[in-house]
């Protein structure tokens, strides 16, 4: 549904999803029934960049590069949040290696890995042995 909408509320929807409903403290948990297998394949989906000029058709309708990386960018915040808010299940850190294994576009690859490097730097002791127990050194040195 919200795919048809106009990218103003796209934008508002997900900015709200990943501060108000995952990110604070109060009003509606959504994490339980808030995946980050959900959030990827949203990003797979509906929003990764493949013209020269950087814009992408989606639902039958042409959105800018920069209406792109800003529902990436919330999305990629929403799944931080569920991240951080979780223990850090490892089909959690394993959908976001799939993603990275499976991504064509360098500028997908980077904002995806400065979500791990900023998953790891703040949640070393959870993140990094996760990281390791499914082979992510081996996977990010083969991009």
């Amino acid at each position: 549904m919200w795919i048809r909408t106009p990218v103003k509320v796209q934008v508002k929807l997900y900015s709200a999803l990943s501060t108000e409903f995952v990110g604070g403290s109060e009003g509606v948990d959504v994490r339980s029934s808030l995946k980050v297998v959900k959030v990827f394949s949203l990003l797979t989906d509906y929003y990764w960049l493949e013209e020269e000029d950087g814009s992408v058709a989606v639902a039958g309708r042409s959105l800018t590069g920069e209406d792109i990386s800003s529902v990436r960018a919330f999305l990629i915040l929403t799944a931080k949040q569920c991240l951080m808010k979780n223990k850090v299940p490892t089909e959690d850190l394993s959908a976001i290696l799939s993603y990275l294994v499976t991504s064509k576009c360098s500028s997908h690859l980077l904002d995806v890995q400065h979500l791990l490097l900023a998953l790891m730097a703040e949640h070393s002791t959870v993140i990094v042995p996760v990281f390791e127990e499914l082979g992510g050194v081996s996977e990010l040195f083969h991009l």
